[in-house]
């Protein structure tokens, strides 16, 4: 006899075999989407024979499946057919089981240095192959700037934690600690999200006082960009779920009980209302990964500035008008220790017109050419200054893109800083 699984909101469902020689199917009714997955684990410790069968198959693959799945009747009747064990996935979980599943994958992060300390949330992501560390997915802003960290549980429980590395383009950062059996999360794949989708966010808003909070709400967008306090534009699930101060880093998770992203900024202005944003855990793995392996993401150009458009100040756009310069023109507010400018006599202030002899047509063009190009090409650009008397002088400069490890840090005239702020050009300074 060879075993079956199904399992459903309804358990309603009928069972055929369609293989010659099979005396009998065994079929194993699970009273829950979550109990049937148990139960599959179950079985494939077991060495049973497993296939995964998601819903997108259920009309054309082996098997097909009843009402219980919110399918039409005249998809009554499951049909197995070889010797693999089929287990129906992609049922919606109930919320109250979601909670269970997930809250033991979300820990809270602590980090402090001499003078500051930061409470938010981590993800469970799993053990090394060695089984001696576990390592944790959290955000950004909450390892940049501080030296030691530790991840606590719901029971007060600490474990001194290492930061591995955080990169700031996309909010992600990893700790670790030396100890095993937690419980990990379920990835889900965020790329498969629709707007209106169901979601829920788990997470510790306010700090550990209001540790493992569970709030629901819908995608409101997907690939929403967002501009995050350092400049960098973050392309993240905008949803409405209530996240807070102290969710940053707690996970975004799916119908299914999966987590698909990792919180990371919300709007918080009295005009606006359930606007929060999280990483896409397709990102966030994928920058966690090379974090784990690199201390960095590898292979990403950056020019090392952060500039502004040149009419965000009412001087420059009147300069640029007298001037005639380029539509796209931007002006330099503060130069990375890193990068190529470092050392030579451009500085803020000056202005960005051409690249490789051409025109900017548009405030990003240039960062378009930057994303498009690899470590170490070389790009001339022309930089204009405008002197005392509003005079501009114009010079052709050759720059080497340098590697963003995404946690550059710039200097604005002599003064280093890791955000810039009131340096009189007016608009936000974009990083690149």
């Amino acid at each position: 006899a060879y075993v079956y699984l199904i399992y459903g909101m309804y358990c309603c469902f009928n069972i055929t075999t369609r293989e010659a020689g099979v005396p009998e199917a065994v079929l194993i009714r699970a009273a829950c989407p979550l109990e049937g997955i148990e139960t599959m684990r179950a079985l494939r410790q077991q060495k049973k024979p497993v296939k995964s069968l998601n819903e997108k198959n259920l009309l054309s693959g082996p098997g097909r499946l009843c009402s219980g799945m919110g399918l039409g009747r005249e998809h009554n009747g499951l049909v197995l057919t070889g010797e693999e064990l089929y287990l129906c996935e992609g049922i919606a979980v109930p919320p109250e089981q979601i909670a269970a599943k997930v809250k033991p994958s979300v820990v809270a992060i602590l980090t402090y240095n001499n003078t500051t300390s930061a409470s938010g949330s981590g993800v469970v992501m799993g053990e090394d192959s060695t089984h001696t560390y576990t390592y944790f997915l959290t955000c950004a802003h909450m390892l940049d700037g501080f030296t030691n960290a530790v991840v606590q549980l719901e029971d007060e429980t600490q474990y001194d934690a290492e930061i591995v590395g955080y990169d700031n383009r996309t909010d992600i950062g990893v700790v670790r600690v030396k100890a095993t059996g937690f419980t990990a999360a379920e990835f889900g794949d965020s790329t498969q999200l629709q707007v209106g989708n169901d979601v829920y966010a788990i997470g510790n808003p306010g700090g550990t006082s209001f540790y493992g909070s569970f709030t629901e709400g819908i995608v409101s967008a997907i690939d929403r960009p967002v501009n995050s306090e350092l400049g960098y534009t973050q392309v993240c699930i905008q949803h409405t779920a209530a996240i807070n101060s102290g969710n940053s880093g707690g996970a975004l998770v799916n119908e299914y009980g999966q987590v698909i992203g990792i919180n990371s900024s919300k709007i918080a202005e009295d005009s606006f209302e359930g606007m929060g944003f999280a990483v896409p855990i397709a990102t966030a793995k994928s920058v966690a990964e090379s974090i784990i392996a690199n201390g960095y993401v590898p292979g990403r150009p950056m020019l090392g500035i952060q500039y502004t458009s040149v009419y965000s100040n009412s001087t420059y756009a009147v300069i640029a008008q007298i001037a005639d310069l380029p539509k796209g023109s931007i002006v330099i507010s503060s130069i990375a220790q890193n990068s190529s400018f470092s050392g030579t006599d451009i500085q803020a202030g000056d202005i960005i017109t051409q690249v490789n002899g051409k025109d900017l047509e548009t405030s990003d063009s240039l960062r378009e050419v930057v994303d498009s190009a690899s470590v170490g090409d070389k790009l001339t650009l022309t930089v204009c200054r405008v002197s005392a008397n509003y005079e501009i002088q114009r010079e052709q400069v050759e720059i080497t893109l340098v590697e963003d490890k995404g946690d550059t840090v710039y200097s604005s005239g002599s003064s280093q800083s890791g955000q810039d702020s009131g340096n009189g050009f007016g608009g936000f300074n974009w990083p690149f």
